[in-house]
C-alpha cells in the first residue's frame, strides 16, 4: 500500500513536471520582432526616404499614437518606402528561421499597397511574391487577397490592404522571389544592408503600422503564459494528487 501511495506520488510529479515544461514552451516561444514602431525606432531608422525627385512625391506626417506610429498623406504623398537599418532588426530579419512575416496595420479612408523588399550591399533587391499573402481582421475576417505591382517588381509584388481594414497581413517567407528590375546579380542573403516597407497610394488619407515580426503561424501573435500561471497550475496539479492520496487513504 505505501508502495502504491509512493508510485502516485512519483506519477503526479511527472505529469507537473510534464505541464510545468509543456507551459514554459508556450511562455517562451515568442514570436521574433523587428519593430513595434515605437519612438526610438522612429527616430533611429524609421525615417521615410526622399521621393521628391520622383514627380514632386510628398513626405507623409508621422506621429507617435499608442502601440505605433500613424502615417499621414497629402494629395501628393503617393509613396513612402521606409528604410529599416537598425543593426539589431537587420540581424533579426536576416537570421530568418520563421515561416512569415507578420505586419500589423491599420488602413484609413484609401486602399494602400503594402510590399516587403530586402536589399543587400551590391544594391540587389528581391521582394515578396504577394500571391499566397493572408490578411486576418481584429474581427476574425479574411479579406480577399488583391495584389498589385509595388513599384516595378511585378504584378504580385505588393498586397492591397483594403480601407478601414484594421489587422494582421501575413506573407511567406517561401515566396521571397521577386527580383527588382535594377538587380546586378543574384540575391544574396549575407550582405543584407536594409528592409523596406514600400506604401503606396494612400494620398489624402492615413494608416496606422504597429508592429513587424516574424511567424510560424498566420493565426495571430503567440500568447504566452506567465510564470504565476505555470505556478498556479503546478499547484493545481499537485493538490490533486494529494488530494487523491488522502482520500485513498481513508
Amino acid at each position: 500500500f505505501i508502495g502504491g501511495e509512493i508510485m502516485k506520488k512519483f506519477i503526479v510529479a511527472v505529469l507537473v513536471v510534464c505541464m510545468v515544461a509543456m507551459m514554459g514552451m508556450a511562455a517562451f516561444a515568442a514570436d521574433a520582432v523587428v519593430t513595434k514602431f515605437d519612438a526610438a525606432d522612429i527616430e533611429a531608422f524609421l525615417a521615410p526616404q526622399d521621393l521628391s525627385g520622383f514627380g514632386g512625391i510628398t513626405a507623409p506626417t508621422l506621429s507617435k499614437v499608442d502601440g505605433g506610429v500613424k502615417v499621414e498623406c497629402d494629395e501628393k504623398s503617393s509613396v513612402q518606402s521606409f528604410l529599416i537599418k537598425d543593426a539589431d532588426v537587420l540581424k533579426a530579419v536576416s537570421s530568418i528561421s520563421q515561416k512569415y512575416v507578420r505586419v500589423y496595420v491599420e488602413a484609413g479612408s484609401a486602399d494602400i499597397a503594402l510590399r516587403l523588399t530586402w536589399k543587400d550591399s551590391d544594391s540587389n533587391e528581391i521582394a515578396i511574391d504577394c500571391s499566397s499573402a493572408v490578411l486576418i481582421g481584429n474581427d476574425g475576417s479574411k479579406p480577399k487577397i488583391t495584389t498589385t505591382d509595388g513599384g516595378s517588381f511585378g504584378t504580385n509584388s505588393a498586397v492591397v490592404i483594403p480601407a478601414n481594414f484594421k489587422g494582421y497581413a501575413f506573407f511567406a517567407m517561401a515566396d521571397m522571389t521577386m527580383q527588382g528590375p535594377w538587380n546586378k546579380g543574384s540575391y544574396d542573403a549575407s550582405k543584407l544592408a536594409m528592409f523596406v516597407l514600400d506604401i503606396r497610394n494612400g494620398q489624402n488619407s492615413s494608416y496606422i503600422l504597429r508592429e513587424v515580426a516574424l511567424t510560424d503561424s498566420t493565426e495571430g501573435p503567440v500568447a504566452t503564459a506567465d510564470v504565476t500561471t505555470i505556478a498556479f497550475a503546478a499547484a493545481a496539479v499537485l493538490s490533486c494528487g494529494a488530494l487523491t492520496v488522502v482520500r485513498k487513504k481513508k
